[in-house]
């Protein structure tokens, strides 16, 4: 009797862990992790939640990811307007290093990332593995702080240049130019043989230009500019912030820009924001343009024209050298509202910042956002080469274009670990060899380092800046279109630059690189 009950109880107790075992499997696989993040779009590149990049990602860190989409071109003042009004959702990326970082990093509206390194230890890997630390310290505020995790880049490389239609260059028997100078020679011809062609154009509007071709003219202005001024250039020689925008190196800029303007050879919708450029190159209404690589391929392929081909070139020779847009180890990057922390707790926090880690600087997350996923998008041959799928070498984009088309991979926003080894299985023998030739000319210039600001330093240069943006911005349209003389003219707008601060915005920049 006794044995019975016994074995009854043992059986009781053996369903009994049975079912706690069912249940303990049930909840094993726990519930995605829900993050809510910024996206900057651009036209030329419209974002799809499809993305297998982004799918992938998800699988990856057992994420669930919606997106925030903003316009590129309304890109820093929307997130300044979440940040100010407590909206933004948890994590921001392409967090500007010049400009929304320092502003927001020191009023409180962002997390210090600093004090959640354990969350980030795919990161720190490769900083430490590329010798970046020196980098990383460079971002750091004057609190001390760091507020966010930047792109990392083992060395910059040049994925963007001049770009101008070679079919006509040999057409009409021309070499390709190398100066400024014999690119407007270059354009005349092509007027005169195309007149109702504007051949200059610009990619979305006038910012990519003038980052691109400021530099061979010794400046960096704009909504570009290296160091987030708008206003104000760094002199490399001596390692100091000056006047850029009332300098007679900006005035020499602007004289190129009007003559080619005032002779139709720049695109009268300069200053537009607009999606047309490709259709402008792919028609014959433009030939000339700044752009990036791999757009080249869709150019040709959207056009009608016979045998019309595009070559992308080494930035060309200005008054002070050539030198193409200057770009920095560390770019855009990440960072956490404050408010997530305080909507979330700390606790979710830390798991978003580790989600993040693996999804985008863990071996398998930096792979994925460049090349996709082995066996779908490419396989690997005896050599352990990347050999992409016959849909991506047989689009008509060119493999790397149609990785971000169809895939999502090698997008600005969400590609933060850059490996020129392992972009260049992206492009072709050609772009190599541009690159090998800018490299050995010394064609890329680092990004400016980044001053010191104090919370109340920073509220002061904002304030200062604010109009001198503005007033840059509509003195700059009317001396190219030529409403303002930049001969008889030009004293007065420095007098009004001056009279707005522009001098004091430079001792301000000035002092914060001494500290």
């Amino acid at each position: 009797m006794k044995r019975n009950r016994m074995l009854s109880i043992l059986c009781c107790a053996a369903l009994l862990a049975a079912s706690l075992a069912g249940i303990v499997t049930a909840t094993a696989e726990e519930a995605p992790l829900e993050i809510r993040l910024t996206y900057s779009d651009n036209p030329t590149l419209p974002f799809d939640p499809n993305w297998l990049a982004i799918k992938e990602a998800e699988k990856l860190t057992n994420t669930k990811l919606t997106f925030e989409i903003i316009p590129n071109t309304d890109w820093t003042e929307k997130i300044r307007a979440m940040l100010n009004s407590g909206t933004a959702p948890d994590a921001l990326l392409y967090v500007n290093a010049a400009t929304t970082y320092a502003e927001f990093g020191l009023n409180g509206a962002l997390v210090p990332m600093n004090n959640y390194k354990e969350q980030w230890p795919n990161y720190y890997k490769l900083v430490e593995d590329w010798g970046m630390e020196a980098d990383i310290q460079d971002r750091y505020l004057i609190d001390g702080n760091l507020y966010y995790m930047s792109e990392l880049y083992d060395f910059p490389f040049f994925d963007a240049g001049p770009i101008i239609r070679t079919d006509l260059l040999e057409k009409f028997g021309l070499e390709v130019p190398t100066t400024f100078d014999e690119l407007y020679e270059v354009a005349k011809v092509f007027k005169a043989n195309y007149p109702d062609s504007y051949p200059i154009t610009n990619l979305v509007d006038e910012r990519v230009t003038y980052r691109m071709t400021m530099p061979s003219f010794g400046i960096s202005l704009g909504v570009n500019a290296s160091n987030g001024t708008h206003v104000t250039s760094y002199d490399y020689a001596t390692g100091q912030t000056f006047a850029g925008a009332t300098s007679e190196l900006y005035r020499e800029y602007l004289r190129y820009l009007a003559k080619c303007y005032a002779e139709g050879l720049y695109d009268p919708e300069f200053a537009n924001a607009s999606d047309v450029w490709a259709t402008k190159l792919s028609t014959g209404a433009a030939s000339i343009t700044w752009a990036y690589y791999d757009q080249l391929g869709g150019l040709v392929a959207n056009s009608t024209i016979d045998g019309i081909s595009f070559g992308m070139f080494p930035p060309l020779e200005g008054p002070v050298g050539a030198y193409h847009q200057p770009k920095s180890r560390t770019g855009n990057g990440i960072a956490i509202p404050a408010t997530t922390l305080e909507r979330r707790g700390e606790e979710d926090v830390k798991a978003i910042m580790s989600a993040l880690d693996k999804m985008f600087f863990s071996p398998e997350g930096s792979e994925l956002w460049c090349l996709g996923v082995e066996g779908v998008t490419f396989t690997r041959d005896a050599d352990g080469d990347v050999v992409f799928n016959d849909e991506i070498l047989a689009s008509p984009d060119g493999p790397y274009k149609a990785m971000q088309l169809l895939y999502g991979c090698g997008t600005a926003p969400l590609q933060l670990v850059w490996e020129n080894a392992r972009e260049m299985y992206k492009y072709d023998e050609y772009y190599g060899e541009v690159n090998a030739i800018v490299a050995e000319m010394g064609g890329i210039q680092s990004v400016p380092p980044a001053p010191k600001f104090t919370p109340d330093e920073t509220e002061e240069v904002n304030f200062i800046k604010a109009p001198l943006v503005d007033m840059f911005n509509t003195w700059t349209n009317e001396f190219i279109r030529g409403t303002k003389s930049i001969e008889t003219d030009w004293d007065t707008f420095v007098a009004e630059m001056e009279a707005a601060g522009i001098n004091d915005l430079v001792d301000y920049y000035n002092i914060g690189l001494s500290k």
